[in-house]
């Protein structure tokens, strides 16, 4: 026993030491128990494995292979001999007779009161299914646990700490002399409880007048001992008692899961994370998959129920997607994978949007909070206080995370005065409800561009803002939280809080999103928007759905100035990632906001119609169809503007309407757009608009030829630019003066121009507008006799053209290459470029660049002489055959080092 009616010293009964009521012992632990006991006693007694030997007539070879547990049994003289020698009591001379027997061939009856007749030195649970994934994290707290006296693994229920504590408790063992011993806490809710648990798992009894807890530490003195409590969220009550038995036990070690930390000194809390899956997109291939612990855990339960399931190649993708969706938390894998009976990969995941109604169904064996993952997450809940709870329901709003400042705007009013929400935030980290959200939020692909580096692809990333730490929750907690805040007729008041804070959010940031605005600025809007992303989604699809017409417009036309990346910094990858169908979901918010029913927005209407214009002008998958539509866009917004008299929107509305309608060669009404913005620029006395409206109309002036004018409007733009410091201005008017200089054949001065304008973009980062610059840029170094910079340049604007799918700067990037690889002698792949330009063009409905077409005709048909009509012919139909990828790859080969592929 451990503690009797008198302190027990350390080698007492180490049968009665090894309880656990009921439990068979594993095969070797009698022989673990037998060396034990003859160690600890030998000690006890101060004798040599020399001198016990000489007492007991054995060899000290027999003693050693005993200690070590080589030897399972000892023949009844070989026991009697070792007591005699050891002078054991007849109660302790019992317990070696016991041992001596070897394992027991029935299970050990234990009887209350009593110890039971085996010396097992543990009672951990056994494991029927393998543990997945966990190796990384099991060499830690078996390392941690070495140098701590309390470590507890916290995390959200359902991650997996128990199975790793238990498989830590296992192989840590050997090391604890006096065993190692599972008590389950769950089952409790007080202090006293948890130590009464205690006390029974390790038979200790207490004398008379003797406190529970007085009796456990008289019963952790002595050897090494490692206690393993498990769920002791509940009982965190229990915690200043550990702390006095731990204080005065020096041999015991607690190993102790919790959702919570339970905050003694001398404590390290490891959190244990979620299984890694690797990203899809990146990794890609079925080998990395199927190696991925999330993956290999979904496998393993999978196969268990339904014996013929497989990972494939063909179903890989949709387990890697249903191990993301469900976060890859262990519980909920497991709960999945178990549906396999059922349903292939492809439909489990069509309707995990239903998860936590769709993951039951756990074996029978587990504990009922672990047997469906809203009850897992439902225990956590449980123990929280109503005014956290309330509080804990209204973070179901967000999505993918919030910060404090977010947080408090988001609290209800009946919780202002009574709770505070860094202490409330602080409980559910603790609780693991919640968690630091670590990610390094934003890339900006053209920082590298601003140290001229060659290719641009290269990224960095935010530090988390201003507002403090960023929080999270795992997506099945946010679901959780969100179908309690819908059954407890929150959701419409807590949506509509998130949905104020949205838009306070961007109007905080508007300016700062300006193309005026200072370099600096407009980084730190984008980082403080780059997270919330998610959030802004969730907004704006709430007020559509909700029929909120003035929030959707006001909203989505705001966000607009976020989602068109012209001039801007593309800062967040993720936003950005997919270029096209982020504009094709933008597109569909701003329609949707547009077609709500409602009298008196007019001008939310006029401003969300802008920023439909500006979003169509970016998607490219139909430029002449897009291009169209953002041309009858722009009227509209422009008809509402003149109709209530607002100046400015009207004049920014029609610098974009402008532009648009020269791209598609309508010149007239270009001019008059161009004219009449500048006339209300004098009136607004705005550089900027003077500065874009003096652009066009010189890019008007330089199309018919009129060089001289054309450059006198440039000089006079860049002017008005650098007067309203806005950059992306100025580099445009160095663009198309650097036009007109080439045209009147100054190569130095094109080159100048064409050098600033580069500058300009790289230096703010911009991507829009950077690869055609680089076009031009290549070519006048072409003409210049520079060929390897020239070649530089145009390669990596095919790349960013390539990038942002833009298709003027992928047809003019593949047709420069085309013209430099006929200067370079490689005929035969300056043909094929041409043709897959020309295919690639006339899919798309392009109209090749006037800029170009000169130096173009005499480079198609120098490659032609050189090769002769029937060569030049057949190398032309195998590269108009060409995949784009393909005739990107090709082109980019051309010069000693090619770059590498965008990432």
């Amino acid at each position: 026993m451990f503690a009797s009616k008198h302190h027990v010293p350390p080698g007492a009964s180490f049968a009665a030491r090894g309880a656990c009521a009921g439990r068979r012992p594993m095969a070797d632990d009698s022989a673990i128990g037998l060396a034990e006991f003859v160690r600890t006693h030998r000690l006890r007694a101060g004798l040599t494995q020399e001198d016990l030997a000489e007492r007991s007539g054995l060899t000290v070879d027999t003693i050693g292979a005993l200690e070590r547990g080589l030897r399972r049994r000892l023949y009844p003289h070989t026991a009697a001999a070792i007591a005699d020698a050891l002078v054991l009591p007849a109660s302790e001379r019992a317990d070696l007779t016991d041992l001596a027997r070897g394992p027991s061939r029935k299970p050990a009856v234990a009887v209350p009161g009593q110890p039971p007749a085996t010396a097992a030195l543990h009672n951990l649970p056994t494991r029927l299914t393998a543990m997945i994934g966990r190796e990384r994290e099991l060499l830690e707290v078996e390392q941690r646990v070495l140098g701590a006296r309390l470590l507890t693994l916290t995390g959200p229920g359902g991650i997996g700490k128990t199975r790793l504590v238990i498989a830590a408790a296992e192989s840590l063992r050997p090391r604890f002399p006096r065993g190692a011993w599972f008590v389950e806490l769950a089952p409790v809710t007080t202090s006293d409880l948890a130590l009464k648990a205690i006390a029974e798992v390790l038979r200790v009894r207490q004398e008379a007048g003797q406190s529970l807890r007085a009796a456990l530490i008289d019963a952790f003195q002595g050897e090494a001992i490692l206690l393993v409590l498990d769920n002791c969220e509940q009982v965190l009550n229990c915690a200043p008692d550990l702390a006095a038995i731990l204080g005065s036990s020096p041999a015991l070690t607690i190993l102790a899961t919790s959702r919570s930390p339970l905050h003694i000194s001398g404590e390290q809390e490891m959190p244990v994370p979620v299984l890694s899956a690797p990203n899809e997109r990146r990794s890609g291939t079925f080998e990395a998959l199927a190696g991925a612990p999330a993956v290999r855990l979904f496998v393993e339960r999978a196969k268990a129920v339904n014996p013929n399931f497989a990972l494939t190649p063909e179903n890989a993708t949709d387990v890697a997607e249903i191990c993301s969706r469900l976060d890859c938390l262990p519980l909920a894998l497991e709960l999945a994978a178990a549906r396999v009976k059922l349903f292939t990969p492809n439909a489990l995941l069509a309707r995990l949007d239903q998860s936590l109604a769709l993951l039951t169904g756990g074996p029978l064996d587990h504990p009922e909070r672990q047997r469906t993952l809203r009850a897992a997450i439902e225990w956590s809940y449980n123990l929280l206080s109503p005014a956290e709870q309330t509080f804990f329901r209204q973070l179901g709003v967000f999505v993918g995370g919030f910060t404090l400042a977010a947080a408090e705007a988001c609290c209800p009013p009946e919780l202002a005065g009574s709770l505070d929400v860094l202490d409330a935030l602080s409980s559910l980290v603790d609780k693991s409800l919640i968690r630091r959200d670590t990610t390094r939020y934003g890339s900006n692909d053209d920082h590298a561009m601003v140290e001229g580096s060659t290719p641009p692809i290269a990224s960095f990333e935010f530090e988390q803002g201003d507002d403090g730490p960023r929080f999270t929750m795992l997506q099945t907690i946010n679901d959780y939280a969100r179908e309690r805040l819908d059954a407890s007729n929150e959701l419409e008041s807590a949506a509509t809080r998130h949905l104020i804070w949205c838009q306070e959010l961007m109007g905080s940031a508007a300016a700062d999103l300006e193309e005026t605005a200072p370099v600096s600025a407009l980084f730190r809007a984008r980082a403080l928007l780059a997270p919330e992303q998610s959030n802004l989604r969730a907004a704006i699809s709430w007020a559509v759905s909700a029929g909120r017409a003035p929030d959707a417009l006001r909203l989505a036309a705001s966000l607009s100035s976020l989602w068109v990346p012209a001039g801007n910094l593309r800062v967040s990858r993720r936003w950005f990632e997919h270029s096209s169908s982020t504009l094709a979901e933008a597109r569909l918010w701003l329609e949707q906001a547009l077609a709500l029913p409602g009298p008196g927005l007019e001008a939310l209407r006029a401003d969300a119609l802008y920023g439909l214009g500006r979003v169509l002008l970016f998607q490219w998958e139909d430029p002449n169809a897009e291009r169209g539509y953002a041309i009858r866009a722009f009227k509209e917004s422009a008809e509402m503007y003149r109709r209530f008299d607002e100046k400015a929107g009207l004049a920014r509305c029609l610098i974009d309407l402008a532009f648009a309608q020269f791209d598609q060669s309508e010149l007239g009404p270009a001019s008059e757009a161009f004219e009449e913005s500048l006339a209300l620029a004098e009136k607004l006395a705005s550089h900027s608009v003077r500065g874009w409206a003096l652009i066009g109309i010189g890019r008007i002036a330089q199309s018919e030829g009129d060089y001289e004018r054309a450059a006198e409007l440039f000089v006079s733009a860049y002017e008005a630019h650098d007067a309203a410091a806005n950059l992306l201005g100025t580099a445009a008017a160095r663009d198309g003066l650097g036009l007109v200089r080439q045209a009147q054949r100054d190569l130095s001065g094109a080159l100048d121009c064409f050098e600033e304008a580069v500058a300009i973009r790289r230096r703010v980062g911009a991507q829009s507008g950077l690869a055609t610059a680089l076009q031009r840029l290549s070519v006048a170094l072409g003409l210049s006799r520079q060929p390897e910079r020239a070649l530089d340049l145009a390669r990596e604007s095919l790349l960013l053209g390539q990038r942002m799918a833009n298709p003027w700067d992928i047809m003019n990037g593949l047709l420069i290459l085309a013209s430099m690889a006929g200067l370079m002698a490689r005929p035969t792949i300056a043909a094929r470029l041409f043709a897959a330009g020309e295919a690639y063009r006339a899919r798309k409905g392009l109209v090749n660049a006037a800029d170009y077409t000169a130096i173009y005709g005499r480079s198609v048909a120098a490659v032609s002489r050189t090769l002769g009509e029937q060569a030049f012919a057949t190398e032309s139909a195998i590269g108009a055959a060409l995949t784009l990828d393909a005739a990107i790859a090709e082109a980019l080969q051309l010069g000693p080092n090619p770059p590498e592929p965008p990432g």
